[in-house]
């Protein structure tokens, strides 16, 4: 593999400016809009005249927003009173909202709960596009733990309950498989550049890799994605391939830019042995 610019390259791929392909709607729903990715969303769709209604458990940094274009509804996607009244009006849902913790089992009871809410909600207020900011951690949802314990396994759950509503209901519906959202490589650097730092051993999996893309891709995936039949029913990978990178090439490129003396030591991925102990096979 090709060595990774990703801690000299951080600025997002996307060139051009993003145009809807239908008629811009009149008012989109960010669900989950206070959050990471939320807050992009909603401060693009603004600069782009969107009116914006903002549906989460708090404002967050968006209070500090002063545009005429920008409702703040604070309420629990879980009720559904809450979401109706939020969905009213609504022709494009971005739905980005997720449980706080995913440790236990109730967090994949409360995203599918407050997911159905926000679906019949559109069905019945005729919504003409809901997007699912769903994840590419789906494709190890039985053995992954990135982002706790239960997240693979929401986002996949998730994912099948908004396509559900696309193939027996008729709801345009498209999932959009996020890779690792950044937006400054501080925060998946911080662990091994501290070690470099005091020239600590930094210890990588073997085989263990993430594809990044910057938050500012993500957005304008979501906004290129809006209103156009041809991502109805369908789930795309979104990603920047320029950014996928091995844990040992993302030790080996912080020491080498930090001049460290840490040295690298690479545990072995263990092969499965369990139908040759089990089976005999």
């Amino acid at each position: 593999m090709q060595k990774s610019n990703i801690l000299l390259n951080q600025k997002p791929i996307s060139k051009g400016e993003v145009f809807m392909k239908d008629v811009k709607p009149n008012r989109v729903l960010v669900a989950g809009g206070s959050g990471f990715i939320g807050q992009f969303l909603t401060k693009a769709l603004l600069e782009r005249s969107f009116r914006v209604r903002v549906f989460d458990v708090k404002a967050g940094g968006l209070n500090e927003i002063k545009n005429a274009n920008l409702e703040l509804f604070i309420g629990d996607m879980l009720d559904d009173r809450a979401v109706n009244e939020a969905m009213e009006e609504i022709e494009v849902v971005y739905h980005l909202a997720l449980a706080d913790s995913f440790e236990d089992f109730e967090s994949l009871l409360t995203n599918l709960k407050g997911t159905c809410n926000l679906l019949e909600a559109a069905l019945y207020n005729n919504v003409k596009h809901f997007l699912f900011a769903s994840s590419r951690v789906v494709y190890w949802a039985e053995e992954s733990t990135i982002g706790g314990r239960w997240y693979p396994l929401t986002k996949l759950a998730t994912e099948k309950l908004c396509m559900k509503c696309y193939h027996e209901y008729g709801l345009p519906v498209t999932a959009l498989r996020l890779g690792a959202v950044y937006f400054d490589v501080g925060w998946f650097c911080e662990s091994i550049a501290s070690k470099a730092l005091r020239g600590e051993k930094i210890v990588v999996k073997e085989n263990e890799w993430c594809d990044y893309i910057h938050v500012d891709d993500v957005v304008n995936a979501f906004l290129t994605a809006t209103l156009n039949e041809k991502t109805y029913g369908k789930v795309f990978d979104i990603t920047n391939p320029n950014t996928t990178i091995t844990e040992l090439e993302l030790a080996e490129i912080i020491i080498k830019a930090l001049k460290s003396k840490s040295k690298i030591e690479v545990a072995k991925e263990k092969p499965h042995k369990k139908a040759e102990k089990l089976l005999k096979f």
